[in-house]
């Protein structure tokens, strides 16, 4: 081999050298950039490891407080259920006076306390003396009727601070004790001819309670007595449906016709009516209309009849 000939071969190993500088260079910056990713992921790793520590202790803090919540809720039955007893054991100690002064008033009669034949004892005795203020409230209404200056009078004699004590439930007196609608339209309205004061009205009250039937040859001292016998009596039929009202209430207007009387009710909402300005919540009781007056309910009748006659009926 020449001198020229080995040269070319040093050259060509040398390019090869260089070649390999080269590729080795590449690789170098590959595995930097590897090197790079790693250190990324690592971070990344200890990223998410923190939020899954943070994560359990989150879940740790709220189990403890479900189960402080559990525990809070259990005490918390606890002492409604005290509270509960408490209030029965209230109750009965209450009830206690009552119950003795009721076995002491059927104890001539033999009823035993809670038995209907007492609650029919009650209810008479209660019948007895909302009927006897009913005989006071109509000789009244004659007298307001008869005397051009009678209202004061009348108004007074309808004063439910006397009669039927007022913390009977239920009872027609309470009832009217609450009635400040009705009897403020009446007061509002005395110069104005009132429905009572139609000489067919009690033509109608007659035919309405008659309709129910066996009634005909009671005197209006015994039919109060019955209706109100009614009412406190644990069989009593109470009902709300609002197409059972309106249609007893059609029947009731088609009643009043009949005997020469306009009755404008005016229907306002479900079981709710007007009458002029007056404001009237109905529901039926044992067959008849009932008007919502305060603590109880009064007999629509009874409460029409101290309305005045709107002017434009």
């Amino acid at each position: 081999m020449d001198d020229q000939d080995w040269w070319l071969a040093v050259a060509g190993e040398i390019s090869v050298l260089q070649e390999g500088a080269l590729r080795a260079g590449v690789h170098v910056e590959r595995l930097g950039a590897l090197e790079a990713q790693v250190a990324q992921l690592q971070n990344v790793l200890e990223v998410v490891c923190a939020e899954l520590e943070a994560g359990h202790k989150t879940t740790h803090a709220l189990e403890k407080r479900a189960l402080a919540a559990e525990g809070a809720l259990e005490r918390a039955n606890e002492r409604a259920r005290a509270a509960e007893d408490e209030l029965a054991r209230q109750r009965r100690t209450a009830s206690a006076p009552l119950r003795q002064g009721h076995s002491h008033g059927t104890a001539t009669t033999g009823a035993p306390p809670g038995s209907p034949q007492a609650d029919h004892e009650r209810a008479h005795q209660i019948g007895a003396l909302y009927a006897e203020l009913v005989g006071d409230a109509e000789r009244a209404r004659r007298g307001r009727q008869m005397q051009p200056n009678g209202t004061k009078l009348a108004l007074t004699r309808l004063s439910p601070s006397k009669g039927i004590h007022k913390s009977l439930p239920g009872s027609p007196q309470s009832a009217r004790s609450g009635s400040a609608p009705i009897m403020g339209s009446a007061q509002k309205a005395a110069l104005r001819q009132t429905y009572g004061a139609d000489s067919h009205f009690e033509a109608i009250k007659d035919s309405y309670f008659n309709g129910a039937g066996g009634q005909d040859d009671l005197t209006d001292r015994d039919k109060t007595h019955r209706w109100l016998r009614g009412i406190m009596s644990s069989k009593s039929v109470v009902d709300a449906d609002p197409k059972h009202v309106d249609k007893l209430v059609r029947q009731l207007q088609s009643l009043c016709l009949q005997h020469g009387i306009n009755l404008p009710l005016k229907r306002t909402g479900p079981c709710q009516y007007s009458l002029g300005s007056s404001r009237m919540s109905l529901k039926t009781i044992n067959g008849k209309l009932m008007v919502r007056c305060g603590g109880g309910y009064e007999h629509i009748l009874s409460a029409v009849e101290k309305l005045p006659v709107p002017l434009h009926s």
